[in-house]
């Protein structure tokens, strides 16, 4: 964070005359003529920089003492220390014929007189899915009316541009799929007609960032403007655009907005809007083709070899049988005969004769599991306005994300949503009521203007009380119902014209409706005594043993007398490899944590051969200017030496670490269990671990090796455990939470604790001495300023007295 005294100067100086007639270096005297302040600057600076590096230094202690709390006191960690069962944990085995059955983790003692009887269920959760023979979609992807002779209305701004300059910049807008109305009176039809215009160059402004900027608006004469609506004040302007669009507007090239506003001077409430073009016409005005996707495989259909460039058919008596034999025959030739095949229909879904020119074409697959989806397409041939009457994405699967109102979503069952009908469906005694445009549950309405979904429902019973998760199957199209509860809590119960029309009738969905609990024989005595449990999973805990059940078995003689028969019985051993492996990692992390804290401490700064002054401080800026970056750093890494030599904090912190393994609990030491603490000074309290020592008292005493660590010191403040005094020396120096933070965060504060970055002592002095380094500036340039002023004032009368010397020389001469 230096400050450039140099830039300071800079701002000096500009406008400034320097030396032009005097020949003096005005630059240099003004320097040495403000030094004073300059000098205090630096030394500011200096001392901001030692605080910055005195705040990174003590924020790498925090987070030594961070990552050690992270990996070894922590409760999430897998390595926690703290907890007394990590040193009791066991490698548990299963025992018997049966062992397969089940698994069982826990401690020595906890499992040391555990067996399982018998396990005469499994626990299972309510899943039903809908029958193979209920089509949930048609199966099929179905084109919209095609008219092989007849032209159809489109929009006449289909795939037209304007670019507007705005400001420096130049945006494009892009029109495309504008609807048509579908509205019988004219004027109503205009309307709308001009609406949608209007709504899709916003929809293109919101493309290209400008939708805070401005907005087209239709005027009540029919007229286009668009208005600038943050008031700021840049050019609008007509750069270029696509002659159609232009025309209908009544724009020009070079056309400005006047007071904000660019209005063009032509009323589209008209049937300009509109206009009609054939099949052939569409598929020539394109590339001509359009992409299938069979479960991954593509096949292009290729329809420009049926028509001549101006759009008329190659085959003057084209029908659609002709069209159905020509798309079969590319699908034929990408994945074999029979795959998938065409054929086309009347508006009821009846065969067409062979000579008629209109209907629609049905794809279908050989396979019900094969998915077929229209993948891609050129212009002319897919959208609303394309010759084929169908879109990107059109699937013969169920459509979720298409409105049920619409014949696209695909669902085998009708709804019919005219005249405001609803339909009803109860899901585990949850009532869903669904509209065109709201799902009502249990009596509260929630809207969506697109339309509902098939997704819209399943995220909406999902999210509900039902207690189920509804999923579409696509490839088997089927529906998954899973009840969220497991075991006999679970059910599932649906019913309703919604429901059936979803799902099929309830009695024809497959699985079961109804979850069951486990139930198995337990002992506790070593196979002397049994009873019987159920739980709702077949995993759980039962008095410090995790269970796992696998699947189901019968030992004949298990009952309170004739002992355990067939059951399973477990031998558990210590996990000593676990517990070796984290007290050697904690072991190497702790000496890690010793030796930069202790460095920190010890090492020494810099200083010169009297031993007083540093001979590294942080650089100025003007002794930067003369160095190499290599120079500079290896400069600043001298400087940085020492600079936490003897602090008093890091001294304490020391302190309180180097003895926290020196402790006993109940008689046994750390150095009884192969952990050991340096005895002399020099050591600063780095530890030893004999892995062989900890392994026996591991497998010999764990209670009492786990008292070592864990023991709060209830009884005795004395015997209080080694990891639990780490914990309070912890919390005494890095804690990151509660109103009181650690005191290393109050000293420097750290990332883990955001608040404390801007509330810590260092940063309030870094704040203090910047305030002062900014009021040091202002006067520095004031003073500058002022000199600089003298100096000019001393070039124009030295340049008036030359003009006058000038002057009076040419008068002698002359």
């Amino acid at each position: 964070m230096s400050t450039n005294v140099s830039s300071i100067l800079a701002a000096s100086t500009s406008n400034r005359l320097t030396g032009l007639m005097s020949n003096m270096d005005v630059d240099e005297i003004v320097k040495n003529m403000s030094q004073g302040t300059i000098s205090k600057i630096s030394k500011l600076d200096q001392k901001r920089q030692n605080l910055e590096w005195k705040q990174t230094a003590y924020r790498a202690v925090t987070t030594s003492l961070l990552n050690f709390s992270n990996t070894f006191l922590s409760s999430s960690s897998t390595t926690n220390l703290s907890k007394s069962s990590f040193f009791k944990s066991a490698v548990v085995t299963s025992l018997g014929s049966n062992a397969s059955a089940a698994s069982v983790t826990g401690t020595i003692d906890s499992v040391r007189n555990f067996s399982i009887g018998s396990i005469s269920r499994l626990a299972t959760t309510a899943g039903v899915t809908t029958a193979a023979d209920h089509k949930v979609s048609s199966r099929n992807v179905t084109t919209g009316l095609i008219d092989l002779m007849n032209g159809r209305d489109i929009s006449a701004l289909e795939d037209t541009s304007v670019a507007l300059t705005y400001g420096s910049n130049t945006y494009y807008l892009n029109l495309s799929e504008i609807p048509l109305s579908t509205k019988t009176d004219d004027a109503a039809r205009a309307q709308e007609n001009a609406e949608n215009v209007v709504a899709a160059l916003n929809s293109a402004l919101k493309s290209e960032g400008l939708s805070d900027s401005l907005a087209a608006e239709l005027g009540t004469d029919g007229k286009v403007t668009f208005n600038e609506i943050n008031n700021a004040g840049n050019e609008l302007k007509v750069e270029a655009g696509s002659t159609a669009l232009l025309n209908i507007l009544g724009l020009k090239t070079g056309d400005i907005a006047k007071d904000g506003e660019l209005t063009g001077r032509n009323n589209i409430k008209t049937d300009s809007l509109v206009k009609q073009v054939t099949f052939g016409e569409s598929i020539a005005s394109g590339g001509g083709t359009f992409t299938f996707d069979l479960d991954g495989v593509k096949a292009v259909i290729n329809l420009k070899d049926l028509v001549n460039d101006d759009g008329s058919f190659k085959d003057a008596d084209m029908t659609m049988k002709k069209l159905t034999d020509h798309i079969n025959a590319q699908l034929a030739k990408s994945y074999g005969a029979g795959k998938v095949a065409v054929s086309a229909v009347d508006e009821n879904g009846s065969p067409l004769t062979s000579g008629a020119t209109q209907g629609k074409l049905v794809f279908e697959t050989s396979s019900s599991t094969s998915i077929l989806s229209v993948s891609s397409g050129d212009r002319g041939v897919l959208g609303a306005t394309g010759a084929m009457n169908m879109n990107f994405g059109d699937a013969n699967r169920l459509l979720v994300y298409e409105p049920l109102s619409s014949s696209k979503s695909n669902l085998n069952t009708s709804l019919d949503f005219s005249g405001g009908k609803t339909y009803s469906m109860t899901v585990n005694d949850t009532v869903f009521e669904v509209g065109s445009d709201f799902i009502m549950i249990d009596g509260e309405k929630k809207e969506f203007a697109q339309g509902v979904t098939i997704n819209d429902i399943m995220s909406t019973i999902n999210s509900s009380d039902a207690g189920v998760t509804v999923k579409y199957l696509s490839t088997s199209d089927r529906f998954s119902i899973i009840a969220n509860d497991p075991g006999s809590i679970g059910k599932i119960d649906i019913s309703g014209e919604l429901g059936e029309a979803l799902f099929g009738k309830s009695n024809t969905l497959v699985g079961a409706k109804q979850g069951t609990d486990s139930e198995m024989q337990v002992s506790f005595d070593g196979g002397t005594t049994y009873e019987t449990i159920t739980r709702t999973s077949n995993s759980f805990t039962i008095d410090g043993v995790n269970v796992t059940l696998k699947s189901t078995f019968t030992s004949k003689d298990v009952d309170a007398t004739a002992g355990s028969g067939d059951a399973i019985t477990f031998s558990a051993k210590a996990n000593a490899d676990e517990v070796v492996s984290a007290i050697k990692s904690m072991v190497e992390k702790y000496n890690e944590m010793i030796s930069e804290i202790n460095s920190a401490v010890s090492t020494k700064p810099i200083r010169n051969r009297s031993g007083g002054a540093l001979t590294y401080q942080p650089l100025t800026d003007e002794q930067r200017k003369d160095m190499s970056e290599s120079e500079i750093s290896a400069w600043e890494e001298k400087a940085q030496q020492g600079i936490l030599f003897a602090d008093p904090l890091l001294r304490t912190l020391s302190s309180d670490l180097r003895f926290v393994f020196s402790n006993q609990v109940d008689g046994v030491s750390m150095n009884q269990i192969g952990i050991k603490a340096g005895s002399t000074y020099k050591d600063n309290g780095k530890l030893s671990f004999n892995e062989t020592m900890f392994r026996k008292a591991l497998e010999e005493k764990p209670d009492a090796v786990a008292k070592l660590f864990t023991s709060n010191g209830s009884v005795n403040e004395d015997e209080k455990g080694a990891i639990a005094k780490l914990g309070e020396i912890m919390n005494k120096y890095a804690s990151t939470s509660g109103s009181k933070k650690g005191s290393l965060i109050q000293k420097a504060g750290h990332a883990s604790s955001p608040t404390s970055e801007l509330n810590n002592a260092i940063f309030t002095q870094i704040k203090s001495l910047s305030e002062q380094i900014d009021t040091l500036e202002k006067k520095l340039i004031s003073e500058q300023d002022r000199y600089y002023s003298k100096f000019t004032a001393l070039e124009v009368y030295l340049n008036k007295m030359n003009s006058q010397a000038s002057w009076l020389m040419d008068q002698t001469s002359s």
